[in-house]
């Protein structure tokens, strides 16, 4: 198992503003060819979770033969929903954060639609960035052609768990639904656990062969 930073996050080099998903595809290939070259060879799973995920689908539109399967936990497929979810997730916390209330208040600043674009939660969105995911839509349109090795773990209680099993519907002989209630609050810091049965169809889809 190999895991990894992208460039410009936790302990790789770059910082925030370099953030590009182009570049993290890449990343996510020349992390597949490490992992295969330190072990011989051999079939390889990509596992992402949220942007990650999304990731993940852009880097196996040009993945190597060796790649056998995706396993994709609520990936982020509405740009613009997801954006507007981290900018009123940052204002709140803006408002959690302040031991003595600014003046004006980071809601009232938030009524202005291009307020609060440059950061989520601590850490800064470029304007490439926020390009990139404002153009992701729900679809399956650009999803790699690889029948049957395509799994979407998802919450179907979650608004965008619905609109994920939705676009998989749609494909049914290239994508397979699991669903898994789980409840976790992915921006919210407050979901420090990670449900075991969540873990356990993660492990379990990744035991499944070709």
């Amino acid at each position: 198992m190999l895991r990894f930073d992208y460039y410009g996050t936790g302990d790789s080099m770059g910082d925030d503003l370099d953030a590009d998903i182009d570049g993290w595809s890449d990343d996510v290939r020349e992390a597949d060819r490490e992992l295969r070259a330190r072990c011989g060879g051999g079939e390889t799973i990509w596992i992402g979770m949220r942007l990650g995920g999304t990731i993940v689908l852009r880097a196996a539109q040009r993945a190597p033969d060796s790649l056998a399967r995706l396993i994709l936990w609520d990936p982020v497929l509405d740009g613009p929903r997801y954006l507007e979810h981290l900018r009123e997730r940052h204002v709140s916390t803006l408002e959690r954060a302040f031991s003595i209330s600014p003046a004006p208040a980071p809601s009232e600043l938030a009524k202005d639609p291009a307020a609060y674009r440059d950061e989520a939660i601590g850490f800064a969105l470029s304007p490439l960035l926020r390009e990139q995911i404002a153009m992701l839509r729900p679809t399956a349109e650009h999803w790699p052609d690889r029948p049957g090795s395509i799994v979407i773990v998802t919450d179907p209680d979650d608004v965008d768990g619905s609109d994920l099993s939705a676009v998989c519907d749609a494909d049914p002989g290239r994508v397979q639904v699991t669903p898994v209630r789980h409840g976790i609050d992915w921006t919210g810091g407050s979901s420090a656990l990670v449900p075991g049965q969540a873990v356990a169809r993660l492990v379990q889809e990744a035991a499944v062969t070709r």
